[in-house]
């Protein structure tokens, strides 16, 4: 019984911490989808045109 109980203890500690390691992944996942989405919206929002003028002019006075 007691060897069971051990087996059993060892599983569960394996199990959370492929779940551990499986969050941690998914987490740096969404971070790098996060970061890329951030780098495409601020590279489209710069090459906004207002008149003539771009989003980047219109924001930091760039002529």
């Amino acid at each position: 019984m007691d060897v069971n109980l051990y087996s059993a203890t060892r599983k569960a500690r394996g199990k959370r911490q492929e779940a551990k390691v499986d969050y941690k992944r998914f987490s740096a996942f969404i971070n790098v989808l996060t970061l890329m989405g951030s780098a495409i919206f601020s590279y489209l929002a710069s090459s906004i045109n207002f008149g003539g003028i771009s989003a980047r002019e219109k924001v930091f006075g760039e002529i």
